[in-house]
This record gives structure tokens, sequence and C-alpha cells, in this order.
């Protein structure tokens, strides 16, 4: 892995820890997971970062475009995470991230990973690729991210994924096609 890409990767440690949610959290005066997702459908941000562009086996490290198209049969994961924004919470995400990044990038099956950020959408996401199921759930229920997993309150006000098997393509999905598809399928 490339110098450059281990820096953004560890500039994801916001997006790399958001795990599956559990429920609706309105007992604190918190937004339900359905009214954050319905927010994040609606709201065309004007603030996007790009943390961490398409990279991985599939993708060419000098133009971020695929190398040939994506099998029929793969997995996408888009995870949003709406994040605390304490110092506590933060070194938290450092902690995780770098763990999950070292992660991911190592398991057999990744295709691609890319991020993505929105303060004024409340967009904290990472979108994942991989050659099927088996590949995804390896990485999801591997140890890294288990712990990332466990420690999902402490870093974010709510947290949920989705996943989905996806036909061939010759382009990658864009950020916001991943993210019209999650809200669909994290409802």
């Amino acid at each position: 892995m490339r110098r450059t890409q281990i820096v953004r990767i560890l500039a994801l440690t916001p997006l790399l820890t958001a795990l599956t949610g559990c429920g609706d959290r309105d007992s604190d005066g918190e937004p339900t997971l359905d009214e954050r997702l319905d927010v994040l459908a609606e709201c065309t941000p004007t603030d996007v970062q790009v943390l961490l562009p398409w990279t991985g086996p599939a993708f060419d490290p000098a133009t971020g475009q695929l190398l040939e198209p994506l099998p029929d049969g793969h997995v996408e994961a888009v995870v949003n995470g709406w994040r605390r924004y304490t110092d506590e919470a933060q070194a938290l995400r450092v902690q995780h991230g770098t763990a999950v990044a070292n992660d991911v990038f190592v398991r057999d099956g990744l295709l691609g990973f890319q991020s993505v950020e929105s303060v004024e959408c409340d967009i904290s996401i990472s979108h994942t690729l991989g050659r099927d199921k088996e590949a995804m759930m390896a990485f999801v229920f591997g140890q890294a991210h288990a712990a990332a997993m466990a420690a999902a309150d402490d870093m974010h006000h709510e947290a949920k994924g989705a996943y989905w098997t996806s036909e061939a393509r010759e382009v990658a999905p864009t950020w916001q096609e991943g993210i019209a598809r999650y809200v669909q399928e994290a409802r």
C-alpha cells in the first residue's frame, strides 16, 4: 500500500468505525433513525469532502478508475455514523479507525473502498465493495471491526449499515448512488 493511501486511511477515522445500528434513540430527544435517514435522503450537501477516493485492488491507483468491470454478484456496503463531536469520541474513532483500516485493506475479497463526509448533511460514510457476501462478512465480523462495533455508542449518536448484492458494472458507484441505496436498504 502506498504511503499516501495510508495517510488517507488514517484521515478516515471518523468513518471507519461506524457500524450496524440498533433501533431508534428518541428517549434523549435525539432524532430517530428514520428521521436521520429522511434528512440524509433529502439533503444535498455543498461541503462534501472525499476523504478517500475509490481505492483497492479493483482500482488503478493513479487514476482511481476500475481496472476491469465489477463482477456480477459483488457486494456493496455503506455505513453512516452520525458523529459525536467530543474529544473522547474523536480519540476512539482514531483508535478504532486505524485498526479497521489496517484490517480492511488486507482482507481477501476486498475490491474497493471510499469515504465521504459532509457536516452540513451529517454524512460520514464508508462505502465498500466486496467480491461476495462471504468476503464482506469476514471483514464485518473480524476482530478489528467487532471491536469498533462494541465502542460505537461512545463514538456516534447513531450508526447504521446496509449491504446489497449488485449487478456487474463498468463504472464504480458514486457516493450519491451509495447513499440513495443505503437509505432504501437501511429502512
